[in-house]
């Protein structure tokens, strides 16, 4: 088993809009299927399958190329115009990487992605600005690149694993598992109360995860179990990722930013500590599709370490599509961390 934990630094009450306990149904969730037959949503008030509250939402779904469906629930005009957090309680049959999606009518989709382990009751918090412009092809442009949440239209969430299983390489890259799964939803709410950032801002320094929230809020690459930890060769709160590596495949994580959160920042500090030794990219992605890498070198100690980089001295990724072939800081997105020791010793 490898263990790395990853911690990031850059130099009046309201009652809830929307509380949904799926005491008698689905309280207006659906299935959408753009690819395939599988998706179903129910309501159940099985004991087994409750957390808080008299009922709970199973969304039940196949991984398989073909195959892609998603929870949806769509939202009255204006219903959540004071929005600024959002709660509730997830339990997968597996683990899952989940990805769920804020869209603004007119506007953008606004994304936050999360871990659910297996077999057991996630709580997730979200505030406002935990939600970032999502960039992708597929979505639709926004005009002013925020959350105008009085056109909040919809809010739906998927399985990444879903969206993956539609590349054959990367289904095979990042083990990929064939099947059904499901996953049940608990005491959905938004509340009009803000709630503090899960990241630090100032003029000075960007900490990218604060790991504030309950759930880990990054997404699992290729397998890792994510958890939050107290304790271990980083004292401070951090992340923890336990795996198994594998001849040939990608394993790792990745993590969105609001672009513009880098800004005026010249040097990334990451402290990281592994069980075993292993070789690491960090890349960091702009939204122009420009991607830059920084490699690390862990000896496996178990001991925590500090390391530096300069940004501006980051160089370009294979696959880099710049517009002006250097990174700025103020254009990153997204956050990806790779072990690539399996992949390494397959050559």
């Amino acid at each position: 088993m490898t263990l790395l934990a990853a911690f990031f630094v850059l130099s009046a009450s309201q009652t809830a809009q929307l509380h949904q306990t799926f005491a008698s149904g689905t309280d207006g969730w659906l299935n959408t299927q753009p690819l395939g037959t599988s998706g179903k949503v129910s309501s159940t008030t099985d004991a087994v399958n409750l957390k808080a509250g008299p009922g709970s939402l199973k969304v039940e779904y196949w991984i398989e190329k073909g195959h892609l469906s998603m929870a949806f629930l769509p939202i009255a005009p204006g219903k959540l115009a004071n929005f600024q957090a959002l709660k509730f309680w997830i339990k997968g049959d597996q683990p899952a990487s989940m990805l769920l999606s804020v869209q603004e009518k007119g506007g953008g989709r606004f994304v936050a992605g999360f871990y659910v382990p297996a077999a057991s009751w996630q709580e997730v918090e979200m505030s406002l600005s935990d939600l970032v412009l999502d960039h992708d092809k597929s979505a639709s442009k926004d005009s002013d690149g925020k959350l105008d949440v009085q056109n909040i239209e919809s809010i739906s969430l998927v399985d990444l694993d879903q969206v993956l299983a539609q590349d054959d390489n990367a289904a095979k890259l990042m083990r990929i598992k064939i099947g059904a799964r499901s996953y049940y939803l608990s005491d959905f709410r938004t509340t009009a109360t803000p709630m503090a950032d899960s990241f630090v801002s100032t003029a000075a320094r960007f900490q990218v995860d604060s790991y504030s929230r309950p759930q880990a809020a990054w997404l699992s690459i290729g397998g890792p179990k994510l958890s939050l930890a107290n304790a271990g060769p980083i004292t401070s709160r951090s992340l923890r990722l336990d795996y198994k590596l594998e001849g040939g495949e990608l394993v790792g994580l990745s993590k969105r930013v609001k672009p513009g959160a880098f800004a005026g920042k010249a040097v990334v500090n990451l402290t990281i500590a592994s069980k075993s030794p292993c070789w690491l990219i960090v890349q960091f992605e702009e939204e122009s599709g420009g991607k830059y890498n920084m490699t690390l070198d862990l000896p496996g100690n178990s001991k925590a370490k500090e390391y530096d980089y300069v940004l501006a001295n980051l160089p370009a990724s294979d696959d880099s599509k710049d517009d002006n072939n250097k990174l700025d800081p103020e254009k990153i997105r997204q956050i990806l961390i790779l072990d690539l020791s399996s992949m390494m010793e397959s050559r």
